[in-house]
């Protein structure tokens, strides 16, 4: 799975789950409904990726260098 065109709430939604968060967690952060988080950033992830399971996305976010800090640049 080669890094896909991701936008910069892919990538955020990303780096938060690698950052192990919750789904509520990362609603607060991203100031978005959990339903939003559980339903649209996962959707489409998972057809960007064909990773179905928070879990696997979780480990690819991971492989993918998506917990690493972020700068503020």
């Amino acid at each position: 799975m080669a890094n896909q065109n991701f936008t910069e709430r892919d990538k955020e939604y990303l780096h938060c789950l690698a950052q192990g968060l919750t789904d509520v967690q990362i609603a607060e952060k991203m100031k978005i409904a959990r339903g939003t988080v559980q339903g649209s950033h996962r959707m489409r992830l998972a057809q960007l990726t064909g990773l179905l399971t928070k879990e696997a996305m979780v480990e690819y976010a991971m492989q993918h260098g998506y917990g690493e800090e972020k700068s503020d640049d």
